[in-house]
């Protein structure tokens, strides 16, 4: 673990995983998602104007690619003057195979074989398996063989991810570190930022990811998503994000939230990892309760929160958060 917390670092990365979410926007003339095609020209316009990947050092250099089964998406970029690779993971969209992947039905171990007990929510392992087996249009290789074939000197590849793709960023990370299907791990220094991370598995593979993963699990203690799964009641005993409202509406959140925290202990027992960096908390009691969760979860308000450029033209909007957050930006837990 890389100590004390690499600011400069968190903020590129999360600024490249942002930008993943390029293909959440429908093109405003036809109403329909885009190709690859001009998801990447999307991608490469605002690596070529963000301030935090300014001067045109990184660049995509595979993908991205949107998995048919799971609606996730990956793509590599390349800073062109370190020579270090990020693997950039999508979160949740609003399709509906997207969303079906965030309900856990039970657990996978996972990394495979290990003796601890450690596993895995069996909907994210599947879909870490269907992107790990897809294959760039460009290049024709898949992820494992793209990065492998890249590093020379041990360069460094990060692995980075917001909500659902900060879920799979340690179970990514351990992939290409450790090996993949009888494919070798990669001989590179791997380092991971988990943006907003739901859980990704038991207390034995967070006890795992501590041991054996560098990376850092970014979380907004207003966020309700990083909750998932381990800690959902917390919405009511804590009031995350704000205050339940006091009537029908109040009620019926109640009933979700337990009826969620029942589904999840359904499919094991969740831990989040222990390497937190905790951000500041900015309440927005302006907001309607579900506003709020939307806007203390969204890409851009994490954004906002670390001191970084926010993300422009894509479908969550910028953060509803007022005045410039000022250092120190992260709590290391």
């Amino acid at each position: 673990m890389t100590n004390p917390f690499p600011l400069s670092q968190a903020q590129v990365q999360l600024t490249l995983a942002a930008l993943a979410y390029a293909a959440d926007t429908k093109d405003s003339k036809t109403g329909e998602y885009p190709p690859m095609s001009v998801v990447k020209a999307r991608i490469t316009g605002q690596l070529n104007s963000n301030e935090f990947c300014a001067d045109h050092t990184w660049t995509v250099v595979w993908g991205p690619v949107q998995t048919p089964l799971t609606d996730n998406l990956v793509y590599v970029a390349l800073n062109t003057v370190s020579g270090e690779l990020a693997v950039n993971l999508r979160g949740t969209t609003t399709q509906f195979l997207s969303r079906l992947e965030d309900l856990p039905s039970g657990q996978t171990t996972f990394p495979t074989g290990n003796t601890t007990g450690a596993a895995v929510s069996t909907e994210f392992h599947n879909a870490l398996s269907e992107m790990l087996d897809a294959k760039d249009s460009d290049t024709g290789l898949t992820l494992q063989a793209y990065v492998a074939g890249q590093i020379t000197q041990g360069q460094t590849v990060y692995v980075n991810g917001h909500s659902q793709g900060a879920a799979l960023v340690p179970m990514m990370q351990a992939a290409l570190q450790n090996g993949w299907n009888n494919i070798p791990g990669i001989a590179a220094t791997f380092k991971g930022f988990a943006f907003a991370p739901p859980t990704s598995g038991n207390p034995a593979f967070a006890t795992w990811v501590a041991n054996n993963v560098d990376c850092w699990f970014v979380i907004n203690p207003l966020d309700i998503v990083p909750l998932g799964y381990d800690a959902i009641m917390d919405i009511i005993t804590k009031s995350i994000p704000g205050p339940i409202p006091d009537d029908w509406e109040g009620y019926a959140i109640k009933k979700l939230v337990n009826y969620a925290a029942h589904i999840a202990s359904l499919a094991g027992i969740w831990a989040q990892p222990s390497q937190q960096a905790l951000t500041q908390s900015v309440p927005l009691p302006d907001l309607h309760f579900f506003e709020q969760i939307g806007g203390q979860h969204n890409h851009n308000s994490y954004l906002h929160l670390l001191g970084a450029k926010q993300i422009t033209n894509d479908a969550s909007g910028a953060s509803p958060m007022p005045g410039p957050i000022t250092p120190p930006y992260v709590t290391v837990s």
